[in-house]
């Protein structure tokens, strides 16, 4: 069967199909970024982690971005390039474990960093690391999604950053975006070199965060590479993504079926999964339907809802 075809008919049921064709499709729009502008463009395997096509992966992405240890160590032995980790906080065993496998660790706060510089500057492996910071720029179409609403812990404002001593951070990472185009991170742009200008002109890699819908056909890849490239010459730094639905948008990457004829799980050359994990998808393919209702609901700091019709 050719790759850039796919018949529903011919695998078993219930499985969870990969569309290698339409993957390997966005994954070169991606590529095409990298070889644009120089930047490095991660998968973001909190959203998308199928180790089985991490082969074809390494041959577009320069690396991967996680959440945790767990992810980190997949992407390190499976995926390979660089390593990138951020959380809102990190254990002390986490950070025991990330020693041995991260290539950069960003970091929520200042006390977070603070508490664990001594060890990552005492390892026997150079670790790049950086501060997550909050440009108050509110791109996200619902506010309980917002990382950057009132009152957020997501990052370090501009006025929390004056006066800090910096010394051993190399880079910043902000991430406002959530299934957006480039308008909204031409606007985010804005507001970090308004606010951070002191500090990015001490840095040597700012992350650009997710949220970015680069392979919908829509999205202006054009003005997206003008802009990374901009922001590189600019401020003398290396730019990364990390577009984590990236692999997921368009035509039909995923595709569910739920037949109870038959429960036959058998190999064919389209990828499938146990259904255990089918269930962990449908419950997260109904989280993804709440998010598109909810954005017809405006959120307030207080916790209140009020609907729009």
């Amino acid at each position: 069967m050719p790759r850039d075809s796919f018949d529903p008919n011919t695998v078993p049921s219930p499985c969870f199909v990969i569309d290698e064709a339409a993957v390997e499709r966005n994954l070169t729009r991606l590529r095409s970024v990298h070889e644009r502008t120089g930047c490095s463009v991660l998968a973001a395997l909190k959203a998308f982690a199928p180790h089985a096509l991490f082969p074809m992966m390494r041959e577009y992405l320069q690396g991967t971005c996680c959440s945790g240890p767990h992810e980190a160590r997949l992407g390190a032995e499976m995926f390979g390039g660089e390593t990138h980790v951020y959380a809102p906080a990190f254990k002390d065993d986490d950070m025991e474990e990330l020693l041995g496998i991260a290539n950069h660790i960003t970091f929520n706060s200042f006390s977070q960093w603070r508490k664990f510089a001594p060890r990552i500057q005492a390892a026997d492996r150079k670790i790049e690391c950086g501060l997550r910071v909050n440009p108050e720029q509110s791109e996200a179409p619902v506010a309980l999604y917002d990382p950057c609403a009132p009152g957020s812990r997501f990052g370090i404002r501009a006025k929390d950053l004056a006066g800090e001593d910096l010394t051993g951070l190399t880079g910043l990472h902000f991430h406002t975006l959530c299934e957006q185009y480039s308008d909204a991170l031409e606007r985010t742009i804005a507001a970090v070199e308004e606010k951070f200008a002191p500090f990015l002109d001490q840095a040597q890699w700012v992350n650009f965060g997710g949220g970015h819908w680069i392979t919908r056909p829509d999205y202006d890849i054009d003005h997206l590479c003008s802009m990374v490239s901009k922001f590189q010459e600019k401020h003398n730094v290396r730019v990364y993504l990390e577009p984590g639905r990236l692999l997921q948008s368009t035509q039909a990457i995923w595709y569910l079926k739920w037949w109870t004829s038959s429960t036959t799980m058998a190999r064919s050359r389209f990828l499938t999964l146990p259904p255990r994990l089918i269930l962990q998808t449908f419950w997260k393919c109904l989280s993804l339907l709440r998010f598109r209702a909810a954005r017809s609901i405006r959120m307030s700091c207080h916790g209140r809802c009020d609907w729009e019709g």
